[in-house]
């Protein structure tokens, strides 16, 4: 985490500027000062008449959006092309038309995909220079955590026409991402790119069968609560073939697993643990170093590095991951919902899985991508709080009956996903879906740290590695709280 000013302010001073603040608070009705201020407020109105302004017309106004994403195959959805007339592109254009015709906004969109993409540098630049080109971006989720505290970045739910409790907000988002009352990025039915990169397990029906056989049904496992990482492990280690005989295993070769480093946080998340969490007065705390956590990574590191699974990041021979799927040479592959798009032709059957649990006690947690996350965010620089605000609402009012169908009904159910079986799983995925605000804002780094005991197969590591890094994890934790607080009260 990048160190800001704070450290050249003294002590005295810090406590000068908190305590006042922190009495001023509770009589300040524009900041949130419930106990638990991440959990929605049951006596919050969320009706579509409460919080939606129907009756304008914006007489042809640009809405302008900025759509980014470390991941080059991000969907972007605001614009639509034409020629191809997909699903997805007819929503849009749906969606879109709606919000022309009945309200006079004309959206556009401007998109900068890949990992050297310029989103972060964008909007900061507009901020120092107090310029507005855009109204609304949908960020790299890591930019999107560094702009927040910049200060480059709108508190969502203190714009005057969004109520994020509304049905079209993700719920999950607003409790995982809400610092002390305050959310400066979030997930919506506006953007399908938190669908798109949500972990899942796809597995490979024949091989499943040939290999396990008929006496194990996994989905009742997962419906049982019995879909764990050691029951995943069991039925993977009956695969390993050297199919070429050539006695050494690489990407021409058979395995019962198939992963890649960011599923060793994933995991972590799956177990219902964080690097960070928002504690019950709103604020984030560090929470990576407990029994749990370090009884999954003990698990999925041995796991990882196993002779009946591949690691596609580090393979040899380079064979791609994905025609290794679809040649049928993997029983399970760990990945996310924008990857499926590609077995599409596969002549094998599939199905889709959640990521396992650790065990049979725990609830499913379903965890997102980070590094290819991005997320809906409004700049500091808006100029007119209301319209922005109404127009961001109405769009998501709309691309609740719009979008969302187009992409969950008829794009993943219609197009990718072949069973009923696997359509009650993706029910389960998308309704337990978590966040971890401390991989998002990247404290002390620990995602990657603790990413290396994956690759340099250190199976009890997190102790060593927590205790190296407490220090600075603590103070990035200390800065983050306070710089939201800080934003507050501007």
């Amino acid at each position: 985490m990048k160190r800001k000013l704070f450290a050249a302010l003294s002590f005295l001073l810090i406590l000068t500027f908190i305590i006042p603040t922190l009495v001023s608070c509770s009589n300040n009705s524009d900041v949130q000062t419930s106990e638990n201020s991440n959990t929605p407020d049951s006596d919050v109105q969320t009706s579509v008449e409460d919080t939606l302004n129907m009756d304008v017309n914006y007489e042809g106004l640009s809405f302008n959006v900025l759509v980014t994403s470390k991941a080059k195959r991000a969907p972007v959805d605001f614009v639509y092309n034409d020629i191809t007339t997909s699903v997805m592109d007819q929503a849009i254009f749906d969606r879109n038309s709606i919000m022309l015709d009945e309200y006079g906004v004309n959206i556009e969109c401007v998109s900068d995909l890949g990992d050297k993409n310029k989103g972060y540098q964008t909007i900061l630049s507009e901020h120092t220079s107090e310029d507005n080109t855009y109204q609304m971006c949908v960020l790299s989720g890591y930019d999107a955590a560094e702009l927040t505290l910049d200060g480059a970045l709108f508190d969502i739910k203190a714009l005057p026409n969004i109520n994020t409790l509304n049905t079209w907000w993700d719920q999950a988002a607003e409790r995982d991402l809400s610092i002390s009352g305050s959310l400066y990025f979030t997930h919506g039915a506006l953007s399908t790119v938190m669908d798109d990169f949500t972990y899942c397990v796809v597995f490979n029906k024949a091989l499943y069968k040939a290999t396990v056989g008929n006496e194990i049904d996994v989905y009742e496992l997962v419906k049982q609560n019995k879909w764990t990482l050691d029951q995943m492990s069991t039925l993977a280690k009956s695969v390993k073939d050297d199919i070429n005989g050539d006695q050494t295993m690489d990407s021409r070769d058979r395995y019962g697993l198939m992963i890649w480093d960011n599923e060793l946080i994933a995991e972590v998340n799956a177990a219902g643990e964080r690097i960070a969490t928002i504690k019950d007065n709103g604020t984030v705390e560090l929470t990576v170093h407990n029994e749990t956590i370090n009884t999954v990574i003990d698990k999925f590191v041995t796991i990882g590095n196993s002779d009946y699974c591949i690691n596609f990041q580090h393979m040899s021979n380079h064979v791609a991951w994905f025609n290794m799927f679809t040649s049928d040479q993997v029983l399970f592959l760990m990945s996310m919902f924008n990857e499926v798009s590609r077995f599409r032709d596969m002549r094998t059957d599939y199905g889709i899985l959640p990521n396992p649990k650790l065990s049979e006690e725990k609830e499913y947690y379903c965890p997102v991508s980070p590094w290819h996350s991005a997320f809906i965010c409004v700049p500091l620089t808006i100029k007119d709080e209301d319209t922005v605000s109404n127009i961001i609402e109405l769009m998501g009012y709309h691309s609740e009956k719009i979008i969302t169908p187009a992409y969950y009904d008829k794009t993943l159910i219609g197009k990718y996903i072949r069973d009923n079986e696997s359509i009650d799983m993706l029910d389960l995925i998308f309704a337990n879906r978590v966040y971890d605000v401390g991989h998002l804002y990247r404290i002390a780094s620990l995602q990657e740290h603790l990413t290396n005991l994956l690759r340099n197969n250190n199976p009890g590591g997190l102790s060593s590695t927590y205790q190296a890094h407490l220090d600075t994890a603590n103070a990035d934790i200390k800065e983050l709280n306070l710089q939201i607080l800080i934003l507050q009260n501007k």
